[in-house]
C-alpha cells in the first residue's frame, strides 16, 4: 500500500440517521493499470528487422549490440533492443549501448536508456545490459554504470552498475536495486537486472549484499550474489511489514461501511512532475527519499505511475469519489470538505496508509474544521512505527479524535445497518475511548453502541 502516501481516504455519511450524520475514510496506496497494445502491422509469417529506422534504414556502426539480449512484448508491438547506433534518432555518447525500444505498429523508435523525465539524458558510459521489456510493452529495466541516470553515490566505484526501470508512458527512470522502502537507502553492491513480471510491477535482480529487505540492516556485502525481487507499485506497502494484513482490515472495514450505507471517499497522493514542483514538493519529497539534492529527487506518485493507483481488493464503485491530493491533509486542497458538509456529515472514520504520515493530519485538519475523526487502528499500517505511535499518542491526549478498531466500527455498523434510526447514531463510538477512562458509566456507553440498544438517558 502507500508516502505512497497514495492516500486512500474513504468517508461515508449515514444515510438514514435524521438526527446526526457521520462518516468514514480510509487511506491507501494502489496498483497500476495495464498497457493495451495494438497488434504488429506486418503481416503473419513476415520476416522483417526491427533495429532500423522509420525509414527503414539499419543501424549503423556495429548494429544492434552483438550478443546483448532483444526482448517483445506479449501481443508483439513493441520490442526492445541494445545499440550504440547514431541513426536511430537520439544517441548517446560515442559507442556507448544505449536501450531501444521499436513500435512495429508505426515504425517509432524510442531511447529508453536516459535519466528521469521526457529529456532525461541518455545513459552515459559504460552504457546498458542486461535489457528486457514487461510483457504489456509498458517497461523497460536495464543494468548500467553510468554516472548520469540520478542515483550514483557520492565517490562511487564507475564500474558499479545499478537497475533502472523505464517507465514508457510516464517517462519515469526509477532505481530498483535500493533497500526496501519508497526512499530507501542506495546502495553500490554490483546490481545486475534479471526480469521483469509480465505488467511491470516486479522487477527481479541480483546484488551482492544481505538484509535488502530490512531498512534497519547492516546491508554487508556478500562474496556471491543473491537475489532480490522488488515491487514497484508502490513505494508504501513493500516498506510495511504487515502491507497486506492492513489491506485486508480497510477491505473488511470497507465491505461493512458499504453494507451501512455510508458515503466513500477515495484520497490519493499525487506527485508532481519535477518540472512543475516547487519548494514545499521538493522538501517533502528530499524529507522522505533521505536525499540533500533535489537532483537526486524522484516523483513517487506521478499521475499515470503504477504507485499511484489504487489497489486492486477496493477499487471504487460507481457510486463512490476519488480525490487527488499533494498535501498531508485529506481536507487541504481537495473537494472533501465541502463535499461532507453538503452530505451534513459531522463524523468521519478513517483507516490505511501511513498513520504518521497522512492520517494524523487529516484527523488533526478534520478536527480543526468541526468534525469528529475515528480512527481504526488495527486498520492502519504505518511506515515508521515509533512516529505512528506517537501520533497516536498524541491524538489521545489532544482527545478531539477517538481511536477504535476494526471489530467494534463493523459491529457497531452491522447494528446499524439492523437498527431503526432512533436505537443507534454513529456519534456513540465517541463513548468508547470513554469505557478505558470512565469505568461502568463508559462500559454502559459501549454496551449501548454496541448492541443497538437505548441508552440516551446514560449518556
Amino acid at each position: 500500500m502507500s508516502h505512497q502516501n497514495v492516500v486512500m481516504a474513504c468517508a461515508g455519511a449515514l444515510r438514514r440517521s435524521s438526527a446526526l450524520s457521520a462518516a468514514i475514510f480510509i487511506a491507501l496506496l494502489g496498483v497500476f493499470s495495464s498497457n493495451a497494445g495494438a497488434a504488429v502491422t506486418e503481416l503473419s509469417g513476415d520476416t522483417f528487422p526491427v533495429s532500423v529506422t522509420p525509414e527503414g534504414a539499419y543501424a549503423d556502426g556495429e548494429g544492434t549490440g552483438e550478443f546483448t539480449p532483444i526482448s517483445i512484448s506479449a501481443d508483439g508491438r513493441y520490442v526492445a533492443f541494445e545499440s550504440a547506433a547514431t541513426n536511430l534518432g537520439e544517441k548517446g555518447p560515442a559507442g556507448v549501448n544505449e536501450a531501444f525500444v521499436k513500435d512495429l505498429s508505426g515504425g517509432a523508435i524510442e531511447l529508453v536508456s536516459r535519466a528521469d523525465g521526457v529529456d532525461g539524458e541518455p545513459a552515459g558510459e559504460p552504457g546498458i545490459a542486461d535489457l528486457e521489456l514487461s510483457a504489456d510493452g509498458r517497461y523497460a529495466i536495464f543494468t548500467s554504470g553510468a554516472g548520469n541516470l540520478g542515483t550514483v553515490l557520492p565517490g562511487e566505484d564507475p564500474s558499479e552498475r545499478h537497475v533502472y526501470r523505464r517507465d514508457l508512458e510516464t517517462d519515469e527512470t526509477a532505481l530498483v536495486d535500493r533497500v526496501t522502502g519508497s526512499g530507501g537507502a542506495i546502495l553500490s553492491r554490483g546490481a545486475e537486472a534479471a526480469a521483469i513480471s509480465a505488467d511491470g510491477r516486479y522487477v527481479a535482480f541480483t546484488a551482492r549484499v544481505e538484509n535488502l529487505e530490512d531498512p534497519t540492516g547492516d546491508h554487508a556485502e556478500t562474496a556471491a550474489a543473491v537475489g532480490y525481487v522488488r515491487d514497484m507499485q508502490a513505494g508504501i506497502t513493500p516498506q510495511i511489514k504487515n502491507g497486506a494484513e492492513i489491506t485486508a482490515q480497510v477491505e473488511t472495514v470497507l465491505a461493512a461501511a458499504r453494507r451501512a450505507g455510508l458515503r466513500i471517499f477515495f484520497i490519493r497522493h499525487l506527485s508532481l512532475p519535477k518540472k512543475l514542483m516547487g519548494a514545499f514538493q521538493y522538501r517533502t519529497v528530499m524529507a522522505w527519499q533521505r536525499t540533500d539534492s533535489p537532483e537526486k529527487v524522484q516523483p513517487m506518485f506521478l499521475r499515470d505511475s503504477p504507485a499511484f493507483q489504487i489497489v486492486a481488493q477496493l477499487q471504487p464503485l460507481p457510486s463512490e469519489a476519488i480525490f487527488d491530493k499533494i498535501t498531508m491533509s485529506a481536507f487541504e486542497g481537495t473537494p472533501l470538505e465541502i463535499a461532507l458538509r453538503d452530505c451534513g456529515v459531522r463524523s468521519f472514520i478513517i483507516v490505511g496508509i501511513a498513520t504518521e504520515v497522512g492520517i494524523d493530519p487529516t484527523c488533526r485538519h478534520g478536527a480543526d474544521l468541526g468534525f469528529r475523526p475515528i480512527l481504526v487502528g488495527d486498520a492502519c499500517g504505518a511506515g515508521d512505527k515509533a512516529a505512528a505511535e506517537h501520533s497516536l499518542a498524541a491524538l489521545r491526549h489532544m482527545g478531539d479524535s477517538t481511536i477504535t478498531d476494526v471489530k467494534t466500527v463493523c459491529d457497531l455498523l452491522l447494528k446499524f445497518e439492523r437498527a431503526e434510526p432512533h436505537l443507534i447514531a454513529l456519534a456513540r463510538l465517541e463513548g468508547i475511548d470513554g469505557a478505558r477512562r470512565d469505568g461502568d458509566l463508559g462500559r454502559r456507553i459501549r454496551r449501548a453502541a454496541l448492541l443497538g440498544e437505548g441508552g440516551g438517558d446514560e449518556e
